[in-house]
């Protein structure tokens, strides 16, 4: 099965099941990474409820995860233009 991982996020633990020892190291710097940006939202925005923090903190991840998808599939049409251009390049270079 899994192993079990204790993290506490915004002072409250939670009980999650990790698939693997490299999850859990995620998971950890994930909750690490939650727990900065709530510190920085609780400085920011002192009144704000903390339901209203945590919903900064999912839109900022989902636009970094958009954000990264973007720029992976952007790399990945680089990657086959430059392979292109290799493999031009390469049958040039077999013809002479």
């Amino acid at each position: 099965m899994g192993q079990s991982v204790k993290l506490k996020i915004a002072g409250k633990e939670y009980s999650l099941t990790a698939a693997s020892e490299d999850q859990e190291q995620l998971m950890r710097l994930a909750a690490k990474d939650v727990n900065e940006m709530l510190d920085r939202f609780n400085e920011r925005f002192v009144e704000t409820d903390m339901v209203d923090k945590f919903a900064f903190v999912a839109v900022q991840e989902a636009v970094g995860k958009f954000y990264m998808k973007a720029r992976l599939s952007q790399m990945g049409g680089e990657i086959s233009s430059l392979s292109s251009e290799l493999e031009a390049y390469l049958g040039e270079v077999d013809k002479r």
